[in-house]
């Protein structure tokens, strides 16, 4: 079992035994574990985890309309790893905490699973614009729209159809 664990990254050992400090999107990024390595890695701790940290958040938000017993939690919990495979563990956290503190905006008193997947979709525009941007240009200035000492370049503009042809999204229904 210790082979195992040692898989895991530091950082996300340590979500998993509840120390959260210092977490940011870019080391949450760049640190973090991915939600399905962890769950093939150590199971039952991360399910716990997810548990635990849903039901604080459910409690934290007291939304009248919201998740109500162990079911719905479940397939809360199941419903956003199959919906977002590539986040990390520790993006999950950081999406919760959002929710919290309400940087995706009100939720009017209703927290399902519409509205937490929602959050985990703004919270994907949000690292593709700050931290992966930055991991392809590690000098970038979000006031110039470029490196440090290149000239600005022109926006490229995509439809649609150009990012359903890139598989960037999915059909609507």
């Amino acid at each position: 079992m210790a082979s195992r664990t040692s898989s895991l990254t530091v950082r996300t050992q340590g979500l998993l035994q509840g120390d959260s400090r210092n977490l940011t999107p870019q080391n949450a990024w760049s640190e973090g574990t991915n939600i399905r390595t962890a769950l093939r890695l150590q199971p039952h701790a991360v399910r716990a985890w997810f548990l635990a940290e849903l039901g604080k958040l459910i409690k934290f938000v007291d939304a009248t309309k919201t998740i109500q017993d162990d079911e719905e939690m479940k397939e809360t919990i199941r419903a956003l790893i199959e919906e977002f495979p590539a986040f990390k563990l520790e993006e999950f956290a950081l999406v919760f905490e959002g929710i919290k503190r309400d940087k995706f905006g009100p939720m009017y008193g209703r927290l399902k699973l519409g509205e937490i997947m929602g959050c985990c979709r703004k919270w994907e525009e949000t690292r593709a614009e700050r931290i992966l941007e930055r991991q392809h240009r590690p000098e970038y200035d979000p006031h110039t729209r470029g490196s440090v000492g290149e000239p600005k370049r022109k926006a490229i503009l995509l439809t649609e159809e150009d990012l359903l042809a890139l598989g960037q999204i999915k059909p609507r229904d």
